[in-house]
């Protein structure tokens, strides 16, 4: 549950990043590393 959490949280905040820079937000946030 709790990694469910993290997962949706990370997911929302890579999809709100990369509105605001692509290329960072993928180098910075990866859903293998919020799992990992």
């Amino acid at each position: 549950m709790l990694v469910f959490i993290l997962f949706s949280a990370g997911y929302i905040i890579k999809k709100v990043y990369q509105k605001r820079s692509p290329e960072k937000t993928i180098q910075q946030l990866s859903p293998q590393q919020i799992i990992n």
